[in-house]
């Protein structure tokens, strides 16, 4: 879910298959995914908001995977402000999540925020740290979070840092031939 591209002819199966099994949240995700690949944006967010209604308060990583991909939907409807309340809110239940981070990082820095995306870039760099050998699945490493850290020092004219977090961005390439 959310690795590959919804196969076509996917989502008339899939709406079928939540008008059998309307409760099924993971059917409903699937659902949302492939009517937001399909440029169905409105109805892609309105049931990736019924589907975030049906959990309440609780905050799990289920629901987190909700909120990413209502980001997604605003996004792809133009309305970055939303897309990353929505990324904060997932990364406030998933901390730990890599696409999550990743992508609350990308949309910051292309709304030109550019302190909420150096702390996004900076947990990520954390986070796929600690994920070891993991790092060739997650889709980026240390070494590109780095790179990225280095690129909003340079946009902000701090060219010392942005030189050291190049050298150590070319280290970690060094280091570890998965990158």
């Amino acid at each position: 879910h959310g690795a590959l591209a919804m196969p076509e002819r996917a989502v008339p199966v899939l709406e079928k298959a939540v008008s059998l099994l309307p409760e099924d949240r993971r059917l409903r995700a699937m659902l949302a995914e492939g009517l937001r690949e399909e440029g169905r944006l409105d109805e892609a967010g309105t049931l990736l908001e019924e589907l975030i209604g049906g959990f309440g308060r609780r905050r799990s990583p289920e629901r987190a995977a909700a909120h990413l991909e209502l980001a997604r939907v605003r996004r792809d409807q133009g309305r970055m402000d939303e897309a990353i309340v929505q990324l904060d809110t997932a990364s406030k239940m998933d901390p730990s999540n890599v696409r999550i981070l990743k992508t609350l990082a990308e949309l910051a820095r292309e709304n030109e925020e550019l302190d909420r995306a150096e702390r996004a870039y900076r947990t990520l760099l954390m986070t796929v740290r600690r994920a070891g050998d993991d790092v060739v699945e997650l889709g980026i490493g240390p070494a590109g979070a780095l790179l990225e850290l280095s690129r909003i020092a340079d946009s902000r004219g701090q060219d010392k840092q942005a030189e050291e977090l190049l050298e150590s961005a070319l280290e970690s390439l060094a280091q570890d031939d998965t990158e």
